[in-house]
């Protein structure tokens, strides 16, 4: 499975034009994408890439809103008062009512800079809305999913901020102080009256974000998801969802041999789908690069601590130099169908990939395959003793624990 880039209806500088690239540029990229990758591996499974809360102006649009905005911070996530949006004819009036807003009244919008190949800096802004089943925001969503499957003719989508059920600096992409839910509140724990009543989105488009994913699997599509499921509308429906969870630990900071530490945002994954996106070496700087295939390892190491698998993610790691190691458990971790995760491995039906020794049971008559993989990805004389029993096989493994990545096939 490869999701294609770029986004659709946002962050789509083509770097050829300078502009933003137009649904024909994006299908006629997305056909060749998908026809080149065909031909090497047919059955290979094409995504597209949306984002869940956006709603983009057109360049003109975006340059006089930002000249609009008062003071100095211009760029990032800012709060501006609404009547900033006047007469944008990019952002329709339905879309508008979509946003998130502040106690004052005020909105959010992000705001950054791209540039294409002429070097030619320009402004580029979203308006930060949320879906409901009733609002303008889930049907731009639905129709971006119908474009990507029907037009375009790849094989589901990958949605970004998919929950918008954040804590810390995500809670900006959640709660809104315009209308309320019919649930959220903030009570005086005095006096138990309630004192402010908003909207959760994540609670407010549970049942549009249900749709979106029924859209896509009832066409035999495949959808992937940035956050866990954080309502029961979502939690049984066969969607993957994982957790962009690089920011969370320091794999440069774990010792040769030692457990990884455990962080609560992963255990969001054990009556789900436990999978946690990769880690981007370079986010360390030096040290990141000279480690690189290091980093990626422990990050499996990490995932897998929590019960986890790994996807991989715009890394590419060197042949050569202090961070040069291979792909080895990246290229041996899929498909899985889970069936047993527990404290450094995941076990599956059709293999087990784990950090820590111990004997697992494989059933069937065909003698399973052992592989085993150093902390730079390289392959390894496996230590395995593989016995036939009743029923099938166990294959007792002994790993340098949290340092080894074996796999059983």
């Amino acid at each position: 499975m490869v999701a294609v880039m770029p986004w659709l209806d946002y962050d789509n500088m083509n770097l050829v034009t300078g502009e933003l690239t137009t649904r024909d540029e994006y299908k006629q990229m997305m056909q060749e994408a998908a026809a080149a990758f065909r031909a090497v591996k047919p059955d290979i499974k094409l995504i597209g890439c949306i984002e869940s809360f956006p709603a983009q102006l057109s360049l003109d649009d975006a340059q006089t809103l930002v000249d609009r905005i008062p003071g100095s911070v211009k760029t990032g996530w800012v709060s501006i008062a609404p009547e900033l949006l006047d007469g944008l004819e990019s952002l329709p009036p339905d879309r508008v009512a979509c946003a998130l807003r502040d106690r004052e009244g005020r909105v959010l919008v992000e705001s950054y800079r791209r540039a294409g190949f002429d070097g030619v800096s320009h402004a580029m802004v979203a308006l930060v809305t949320y879906p409901t089943l009733e609002n303008a925001q889930h049907a731009t969503l639905m129709e971006q999913a119908r474009f990507l499957m029907e037009e375009c003719g790849l094989d589901g989508l990958y949605i970004d901020c998919f929950s918008f059920s954040y804590d810390g600096a995500g809670a900006i992409l959640r709660y809104s102080d315009e209308g309320w839910d019919g649930r959220t509140c903030d009570i005086d724990p005095q006096t138990g009256a309630v004192v402010l009543r908003y909207v959760d989105a994540g609670l407010a488009g549970a049942d549009a974000r249900a749709a979106l994913i029924n859209y896509v699997l009832e066409r035999g599509g495949v959808f992937v998801g940035n956050s866990y499921a954080s309502v029961k509308q979502t939690q049984s429906l066969g969607a993957f969802r994982f957790s962009e969870s690089e920011y969370n630990f320091d794999p440069l900071a774990i010792g040769e041999g030692e457990k990884p530490p455990l962080f609560y945002r992963m255990t969001g994954s054990h009556l789900g789908s436990p999978i946690g996106l990769g880690y981007r070496p370079d986010r360390l700087g030096q040290a990141g690069t000279d480690s690189y295939a290091r980093v990626m390892m422990k990050t499996i190491i990490t995932y897998l601590r929590h019960g986890a698998l790994t996807y991989h993610y715009q890394t590419e790691i060197p042949e050569t130099g202090p961070g040069a190691g291979e792909y080895g458990p990246f290229n041996h971790m899929f498909p899985m169908t889970i069936e047993r995760i527990g404290e450094g491995f995941v076990e599956g039906r059709e293999r087990v990939v784990t950090a820590v020794s111990g004997t697992f049971h494989r059933a069937g008559e065909r003698r399973p395959e052992v592989l085993m993989f150093d902390v730079t990805g390289r392959a390894i004389a496996p230590r395995a003793d593989v016995k036939q029993v009743a029923g099938g096989w166990d294959v007792e493994l002994a790993l340098q624990d949290w340092e080894n990545v074996a796999v059983i096939e």
